[in-house]
């Protein structure tokens, strides 16, 4: 026998033993689970008869693919559901949510975390821990259970939110909204100063931003139609505001660009006249990036925060913007005066690039963080940051020289990649895949970690469905592409 024949030989040999082997290893390396939630049911305070269902290997945060009809699965009569047909060897967390409902609009009453060792062999009875929601202040809000919606924000005590579709402005527990007018579609939801809500927008003729104080403004961004002169598509916007300086700094991010407003009020009962500033500043930087080569399609900051600076008299003088982009993390010093942006620093009457420049410093740039994936940022009160990165959350001082901003790590966040942020004096919201956690700010030792399926209004991930974050005291607004729910910080049995 030649080699040629021989090699032919040994090859079809090795397929045959490799699919035979294979062949058997579709029955050997793959069981069925079957988990009890009779004890779940019966201490239910509501009918419950379904269940929905994500697999997620120890060690990871990627769920194993389960089958559409047993992901979402009915109750068995004797109390019990199956997932079929997982691969042997992983030890894998389950996460169920018990309620009642259709798939389109389901609402979860308790849920089950249990951790499954699939070893061949029925694996039945599962050890399960069981949350209630209702015990741990964790609620959905009916009316937008199933509905994707994208931001969130709260005014005058009322939440607000718009729908993935772009199409509808939701405000209230009861969903109640109104329909965008012809050319508008709305991206997101921001506060504004005055209990007014700021909603960014993508218009043909440039109106980006339309205000919303008893009743839709859509001549709000007139001025930056004026400057821009064509289509925008304001991706969101991060809105910072004071009620007592009567000031609102609103930053809005395009495809490759930013665009800037200030607004200075002379009147608190006025939205739209008697401002003594009102500048809207489209910043283009598609030819700055196609000069550098580089390409950055989607919103290019990525997480930004505004501290506010005052000055001996307790006036404030200065607005610190710390920004996370994709091209670096700067820290931009405003300083304000009764005619807004103050940059003229030598007083020739002219602002000169190195002026604007100036401003501009890169922190971060050595440290602790220095070999980290920065995320987002937020400013809880005064001169405290929070840092959010691809391995936890850090806490750091907004100092005048950037090389002591001492970031500290938050020892439950270890590990952790933090995507979203928000926070209140009391409490800081950071969004992981898995885990929503609410941090005490007076203690960040104390932290509250809710599962992603306790009744969050996501389809899977947090990381993937999360779109908006608001709180109203110690009462945070989730919005996603499932719903709204809503957190109480305040209720202690949520920190056990």
């Amino acid at each position: 026998m030649n080699k040629t024949k021989l090699s032919i030989l040994l090859l079809v040999s090795a397929i045959i033993m490799l699919l035979t082997s294979c062949g058997g290893m579709g029955v050997e390396t793959t069981d069925n689970v079957t988990i009890d939630l009779s004890s779940v049911i019966s201490r239910s305070t509501a009918v419950v008869n379904y269940a929905k269902i994500v697999l997620i290997p120890e060690g990871t945060v990627t769920p194993y693919p389960i089958s559409d009809a047993e992901a979402f699965q009915a109750i068995k009569s004797d109390g019990s559901i199956t997932i079929s047909n997982i691969p042997v060897g992983p030890v894998y967390k389950v996460y169920i949510s018990v309620g009642t409902g259709t798939k389109e609009a389901f609402t979860v009453n308790s849920t089950v975390k249990a951790t499954v060792a699939v070893t061949g062999g029925a694996t039945t009875n599962a050890t399960a821990t069981a949350k209630t929601l209702s015990s741990r202040g964790i609620s959905q809000i009916a009316a937008y259970t199933g509905k994707s919606v994208k931001g969130a924000a709260i005014a005058g005590g009322t939440f607000y939110t718009v729908s993935a579709a772009g199409d509808k402005f939701y405000h209230g527990v009861s969903a109640l909204y109104e329909t965008a007018a012809a050319g508008f579609t709305f991206n997101n939801v921001d506060t504004g100063l005055g209990n007014a809500v700021i909603i960014s927008a993508a218009n043909s003729d440039g109106y980006g931003f339309v205000n919303y104080d008893d009743g839709l403004n859509y001549e709000y961004a007139a001025g930056l139609a004026a400057d821009f002169g064509g289509a925008i598509n304001v991706l969101n916007a991060d809105v910072f505001w004071d009620d007592d300086a009567l000031v609102q700094m609103t930053v809005g991010h395009l495809d490759g660009g930013l665009v800037l407003h200030m607004l200075i009020k002379d009147d608190p009962a006025t939205i739209d006249t008697d401002e003594s500033v009102n500048e809207w500043m489209p910043v283009d930087l598609s030819a700055l990036l196609e000069e550098t080569g580089l390409s950055l399609s989607g919103q290019l900051i990525k997480g930004i925060t505004v501290v506010k600076k005052y000055d001996s008299s307790n006036e404030l003088s200065a607005l610190w913007v710390y920004m996370i982009s994709k091209v670096g993390n700067f820290r931009i010093q405003v300083p304000l005066n009764d005619e807004g942006m103050d940059l003229d620093t030598n007083g020739d009457g002219e602002t000169s690039m190195d002026e604007m420049m100036a401003i501009f410093q890169d922190f971060i740039t050595d440290g602790p963080l220095d070999a980290r994936t920065i995320l987002n940022i937020t400013n809880p009160a005064g001169d405290i940051l929070y840092i959010g990165t691809d391995s936890g959350l850090y806490k750091a001082s907004a100092t005048d020289l950037i090389e002591n901003m001492n970031p500290t790590l938050v020892g439950a966040t270890s590990g952790k990649r933090i995507k979203y942020l928000t926070s209140t004096d009391d409490y800081t919201a950071c969004v992981t895949p898995l885990e929503l956690l609410i941090i005490n700010n007076n203690d960040p030792a104390k932290v509250a970690k809710i599962d992603f399926n306790e009744g969050l209004p996501v389809s899977g991930l947090l990381t993937e469905g999360v779109t908006g974050l608001a709180w109203d005291g110690d009462v945070l607004y989730v919005s996603g592409n499932y719903g709204v729910s809503t957190v109480v910080a305040g209720d202690t049995a949520l920190w056990n």
